[in-house]
C-alpha cells in the first residue's frame, strides 16, 4: 500500500473525531460548512502550488521515459482519430 494512501486513510478517523467533537459545540450543518470551506482552501493552496509541483515532477518523468511514451500514445490516438473521420 502506498504511503500517501496510508496517510490519507489513517487521518480520516482523526478528522472524524475532531469534527464530531466540534459538532458537539456547534451544529452538524455548521461543521459541514466548515469542512467544505477547509476543502476549498486546501484545493486553492494545491492549485497555487501546482505549477511548482509540475516543474519538479517533469524532469523525473522525462528521465523515466514517461513523457515520451505519453506523447507517442497521444500522437497515435490523434492519427487514428483523423483516419476514422475520413
Amino acid at each position: 500500500m502506498r504511503l500517501s494512501t496510508m496517510a490519507f486513510m489513517g487521518m480520516a478517523p482523526v478528522g472524524s473525531l475532531v469534527a464530531g467533537s466540534m459538532a458537539m459545540q456547534l451544529t452538524a450543518p455548521q461543521m459541514v460548512r466548515i469542512g467544505g470551506l477547509c476543502c476549498l482552501v486546501g484545493a486553492l493552496v494545491f492549485a497555487r502550488h501546482l505549477p511548482a509541483l509540475r516543474a519538479m515532477i517533469r524532469p523525473l518523468s522525462a528521465t523515466r521515459g514517461r513523457l515520451r511514451d505519453t506523447a507517442v500514445r497521444a500522437q497515435t490516438a490523434m492519427e487514428v482519430s483523423l483516419h476514422a473521420h475520413h
